[in-house]
């Protein structure tokens, strides 16, 4: 098992990734540009990544790619240019624009094409209008596709296998709602988990989600621990899980994933962690039981954590204590610590062999 980690400070315009064995030992630094957003392809065994390339007085202008990568020599295999992405999200260390196609032949990204701003009323806040790309690796093209959306983004992704599917699990305009869209269709089936007041920000809006692949179903929690189960089809939405907080704990930004077997959500101890968008400590719950629950404390607050694919292993990133740890993923116990990583390690990501 390799362990990805993106550290974003290294430079006012580069990013450094850090490709690191299970033991922690640093194999190899990528330097990347702005602020890339990642995800591995295991189909083809690539890391596949979004990035910006910051333009200057002395350089060209701003440019936006999608990059690969083979994930065993970390050689570039290919790029391509394409239109400006949205950067504004605000939701720090996970990648939430970005996804590949099960079998590994389409990259799916968002495009941010204009802001808009209400006609009616000019003091409104604005407002973003997102588009979803495609690019056929196996023919060199990039696809505009048919729906867009106008409210800001938790997390977006291709919905399984054998479909050609997109789901936007939205936040803003359309706070705790999951948007269903085929990409050659203008069409967008929405489902909602709670009935909210746009922007009207509370406890009660979904802040993260996992998508499980094996069963196209979405997890997303909300702040005050509420675990929605959202399905495409049927479209629905229920109540999978209500995690028991205390009186000062809350869900921090993007803290769920899972593994399969197990959804694991981060809980911030007090709110000064929460407004951080770290985690004190990962609960642990089971897909096939909900109502089996454990909770792990951490060494350390973390900003972002995954699980790998195998189950084995948990990995959480801290930018304050410049490290990552890595925890067994069935009781939480803490196997390794490394450190220092970087300067402010911010994403972790895990690659699986390659046979």
């Amino acid at each position: 098992m390799t362990i990805l980690v993106l550290d974003t400070r290294a430079g006012d315009r580069v990013s450094d990734l850090f490709v690191l064995s299970e033991g922690g030992e640093q194999q190899r630094r990528l330097r990347l540009g702005y602020v890339p957003e990642l995800c591995y392809d295991a189909a083809t065994h690539e890391l596949v990544l979004a990035e910006t390339s910051l333009g200057s007085r002395f350089r060209h202008e701003t440019q936006y790619w999608l990059k690969g990568y083979d994930a065993s020599t970390w050689d570039l295999k290919w790029k391509q240019l394409t239109a400006e992405r949205p950067m504004y999200t605000g939701y720090p260390g996970r990648s939430s624009n970005i996804d590949v196609c099960a079998s590994g032949r389409f990259v799916y990204s968002l495009q941010s094409r204009m802001l808009i701003r209400s006609t009616e009323d000019p003091s409104a806040s604005d407002t973003f209008h997102l588009t979803v790309t495609r690019y056929d690796r196996r023919r060199g093209l990039l696809e505009s596709g048919q729906s867009a959306i106008d409210s800001c983004t938790v997390a977006f992704g291709y919905l399984g296998p054998g479909v050609d599917q997109v789901y936007f699990h939205l936040s803003c305009d359309y706070p705790s709602t999951v948007a269903f869209c085929d990409f050659a269709d203008p069409e967008i089936n929405w489902v909602r988990m709670d009935p909210l007041t746009q922007r009207d920000f509370s406890p009660r809006e979904t802040c993260g989600s996992w998508l499980d692949p094996a069963r196209r179903r979405l997890y997303c929690v909300a702040g005050n621990g509420t675990v929605y189960e959202v399905s495409h089809a049927p479209s629905r939405s229920t109540v999978f899980a209500c995690i028991e907080l205390g009186a000062d704990e809350l869900i921090p930004l993007r803290q769920i994933h899972g593994n399969g077997e197990f959804l694991f959500v981060g809980v911030s101890g007090d709110s000064n962690l929460r407004s951080l968008s770290l985690a004190s400590e990962i609960c642990q719950i089971a897909i096939a039981n909900p109502d089996a629950v454990r909770r792990f404390p951490l060494p350390f607050p973390v900003l972002n954590f995954v699980a790998s694919g195998d189950g084995r292993l948990i990995a959480g990133t801290s930018p304050y204590q410049q490290a990552v740890c890595l925890l067994d993923a069935s009781n939480g116990r803490v196997i390794r610590i490394l450190e220092p990583v970087g300067m402010t390690p911010a994403e972790v990501l895990f690659v699986e062999e390659h046979s």
